[in-house]
């Protein structure tokens, strides 16, 4: 046990780093203005558990779903939360008085720093488990468990390090999915905090899903699945730039059977904007994992998500848009798999895989096997980590590859 302080002054440039300076300003006036002391409870009524999984968002929360029965499996209690906005944390008072004080903390950085206090009083975890890259709350967090030996650990496929996400490394451990998030973490250009990054798999995988060999004849002509992404508004207009070439390409070609499935945070953007330029699409919602669905079509293409990487696992050739920095980061052309700039180029992508099928599929299960531990579902393995780091037991027999990654904070 120990204690662990924020550093404000590293943390306020670290956030300049990732953030436009528009953004943080807005951000800081709303929370400097909540009278914190007055709105957080000064103690919690304690519902203890073993561990704590801190969701994204509310879809996060389903997909996770097998990790949270494994650990009960595991005899360990469970509890889960989502990643609260701003506002929900202020309507909902899931803030708590920090353990140091408000006055050791700057008023721009007490909502942060009272949600943490609330949930490390509320749960008394032995371990808090985040995902993706929870930029603002992570090193509270860090701090709140630190005084009880508790752990803090990030779950995460980490592959865009070009433009900074997935740098919070402040955190005792940074769980991957395989060889090329770590290689990306790795030489990302900042890092704030150090941490142990240990491989370990992707719970999204299912072993159904997962080829044993490449596949060999598609259907003619093939069966395509555009994969949905959400984006920010950054990223809104690259994204409709390629829905628009995408749309093209679904008029130009009436005999190929193409389907959509949306993305999880999709409130209707992507069937307002495509539906209209493309009405003979196909539709699926987002219920089911990737590697349950993707079974059912011979091609995956998207404009710049991640999940393509899962259907890679199943020996479906995938294509993306080149567009996106995340496009480059995944790796396709590295195995030989096409990024694409328009309709065009997608046509012709098309053709080229179907007319060599095997080769294709097999550049997918490459390219899966460099951003996965091990093509298979890794839930029970997760979980046992998990409840390992929870129990304080010995991680480095479970055999993981791991390193340890410093601080990296340009001057």
């Amino acid at each position: 046990m120990g204690e662990r302080r924020v550093d404000f002054e590293r943390l306020d440039r670290y956030l300049a780093m990732r953030y436009t300076r528009a953004k943080l300003m807005a951000s800081v006036a709303v929370k400097t203005l909540l009278p914190m002391s007055l709105i957080a409870h000064a103690s919690v009524a304690a519902d203890p558990a073993d561990i704590v999984l801190l969701h994204p968002h509310a879809p996060g929360r389903r997909r996770h779903g097998r990790i949270v029965a494994r650990l009960a499996d595991r005899g360990l209690a469970v509890r889960e939360e989502i990643m609260p906005q701003p506002r929900e944390l202020f309507a909902e008072r899931k803030l708590c008085a920090p353990r140091e004080g408000w006055s050791a903390i700057p008023r721009r950085w007490r909502l942060q720093a009272a949600f943490a206090a609330w949930l490390v009083e509320r749960y008394r975890p032995r371990l808090i488990v985040t995902f993706m890259d929870d930029t603002v709350h992570t090193p509270f967090l860090h701090a709140a468990l630190a005084h009880s030996g508790a752990a803090l650990a990030n779950l995460s496929h980490t592959i865009c390090f070009p433009m900074i996400d997935f740098s919070m490394c402040d955190v005792d451990w940074f769980i991957l999915f395989g060889r090329r998030s770590l290689d990306n973490l790795t030489v990302t250009p900042v890092r704030y905090g150090a941490c142990r990054a240990i491989v370990a798999g992707s719970q999204y995988l299912v072993n159904e899903a997962v080829a044993k060999a490449p596949g060999t004849t598609p259907h003619d002509p093939p069966r395509l699945l555009w994969i949905g992404q959400y984006a920010l508004p950054s990223q809104r207009r690259a994204l409709e730039r390629d829905l628009a070439s995408f749309a093209r390409f679904v008029v130009a070609h009436p005999a190929y059977d193409v389907t959509v499935r949306l993305h999880p945070l999709d409130s209707g953007e992507t069937r307002a904007f495509l539906e209209p330029r493309a009405p003979g699409l196909k539709w699926m919602p987002p219920e089911k994992l990737l590697p349950e669905v993707v079974g059912d079509f011979d091609i995956v293409v998207s404009s710049f998500s991640a999940g393509v990487i899962d259907a890679a696992a199943s020996g479906k050739p995938v294509i993306e848009f080149s567009t996106n920095g995340l496009a480059a980061t995944l790796g396709l052309q590295d195995v030989g798999l096409p990024l694409v700039k328009d309709d065009r180029d997608l046509a012709d992508a098309v053709k080229r895989i179907a007319s060599d099928y095997p080769r294709a599929s097999a550049a997918a299960l490459r390219l899966a096997g460099e951003h996965y531990y091990r093509l298979d579902d890794a839930t029970d393995r997760i979980a046992e980590l998990l409840a390992t780091i929870a129990r304080g037991g010995d991680v480095a027999a479970l055999g993981l590859p791991m390193r340890s990654l410093e601080e990296k904070m340009p001057s």
